[in-house]
């Protein structure tokens, strides 16, 4: 068997080739706990920056004592967010905002988990989380934060719902379209985007001793 002889060209490309691939896994295992899809690590990249500006344009106001920075950065569009919903949503905004701020909160959160949804194509069908690669298809993001104060002790865990406005107007997958529509503690109940990914399990009925069938 022979071997030919590489040229320094093709060395260079080779190199470059090999460098590329593993930059590429390095960021698919960087990203890859905090977003549910596996999708290409590039774009999930681009994702996760967006989502992040949208929340530091939140806390780092908050840090700074600018709350109404802050509630600039929570976006109700009256023209596109129905009365039913805008109206609690500001309420909302207006409490957990005030809450936060006299909380002392620092900006330095911690992300802790991304799901991306998709939209409802009919009527009568629930949304669902996008598992695959075609994060191209999703319309907003549920982003789970921890929030500590200034002293880096635990404010608590809220859930930042980070939407396109318009859900049935576009705007899928493309997360620069993405703002704040909603923040809550982890335990409460979600207003723009009410949907929750959860798994039901039937419990099995129990038949004592002697009741059968």
């Amino acid at each position: 068997m022979t071997f030919r002889k590489v040229s320094p060209v093709g060395g260079i490309l080779i190199l470059i080739a090999v460098t590329f691939l593993a930059l590429m896994r390095s960021f698919e295992a960087m990203w890859r706990p905090f977003v549910s899809t596996y999708g290409s690590p590039v774009g999930m990249l681009h994702v996760y920056r967006v989502l992040k500006g949208r929340l530091d344009g939140y806390f780092c106001p908050l840090a700074n004592g600018e709350v109404d920075k802050a509630m600039a950065a929570w976006k109700l569009p009256a023209d596109e967010i129905p009365p039913e919903k805008l109206t609690p949503l500001t309420q909302r905004r207006d409490t957990v905002t005030f809450s936060l701020a006299e909380a002392n909160v620092s900006c330095d959160y911690s992300i802790l988990k991304v799901v991306l949804w998709g939209p409802r194509c009919c009527e009568n069908e629930m949304p669902g989380i996008i598992q695959d690669v075609a994060y191209i298809s999703a319309i907003g993001a549920r982003v789970t934060v921890q929030i500590v104060d200034k002293n880096n002790d635990p404010v608590g865990i809220y859930t930042a719902d980070i939407f396109a406005a318009s859900l049935q107007q576009g705007y899928w997958g493309e997360p620069e379209y993405w703002y704040i529509r909603d923040i809550y503690p982890e335990d409460d109940a979600p207003l723009f985007w009410p949907y929750k990914h959860r798994i039901i399990i039937e419990p099995v009925p129990l038949i004592a001793p002697g009741e059968g069938r």
